[in-house]
């Protein structure tokens, strides 16, 4: 959480506020959401995806790579591990390699 808001967790009012814009389909094919399970148990440890971060509009056009993760999870390389392979997934569909260039 050090780098999302003000570095403190959310309430559960908050996370519920929060769901109806997570759930939202993606604005454009090959974004969106992907859950990040632990290998050898399928516990959900958080998300990774590609999206377009709507609430910054001063960066706007852009698409935001982004993870959040479970404390428990951090410092073990999944973040970056689940990251590449959403880029690996959703790059190719989402944005034009000149077009990404060129921002």
């Amino acid at each position: 959480m050090r780098y999302i808001g003000s570095g403190t967790a959310r309430t559960a009012e908050e996370v519920e506020a929060s769901l109806p814009r997570l759930l939202e389909p993606p604005l454009r094919p090959g974004l969106g959401l992907l859950a990040i399970e632990e290998r050898g148990t399928g516990d959900f440890l958080g998300w990774t995806g590609l999206s377009v971060p709507r609430f910054l509009p001063s960066v706007m056009p852009a698409v935001e790579a982004g993870w959040r993760l479970r404390r428990r999870a951090w410092g073990r390389g999944i973040a970056t591990e689940a990251s590449r392979a959403a880029l690996r997934r959703c790059w190719p569909t989402s944005i034009s390699p000149m077009r990404a260039a060129s921002s």
